[in-house]
């Protein structure tokens, strides 16, 4: 989902790099929460690990705001081009 915003991201690559550019760019996300979110992504991956509601919540609500994100991103966009 961060290709759309010109972020090239791979699952436990430079998450903490990444981690500062995706909260350098977006207002609503905070420094910690895509790092958090790789961590259960990858506990559920590769460690086969079924997630608590809590740590589902957590994945659920940083996707939720990329994608509030890529609505406001595209709404900016179509108004640019207007």
């Amino acid at each position: 989902m961060l290709g759309i915003f010109g972020i090239e991201i791979k699952l436990g690559w430079k998450t903490k790099e990444m981690d500062q550019k995706i909260t350098d760019n977006f207002a609503n996300i905070e420094v910690g929460e895509y790092e958090r979110a790789c961590e259960l992504v990858e506990k559920t991956i590769y460690g086969e690990i079924k997630l608590e509601l809590f740590e589902e919540r957590t994945v659920r609500n940083f996707r939720d705001k990329l994608a509030k994100e890529a609505i406001i991103q595209r709404k900016f966009n179509l108004m640019a081009e207007v």
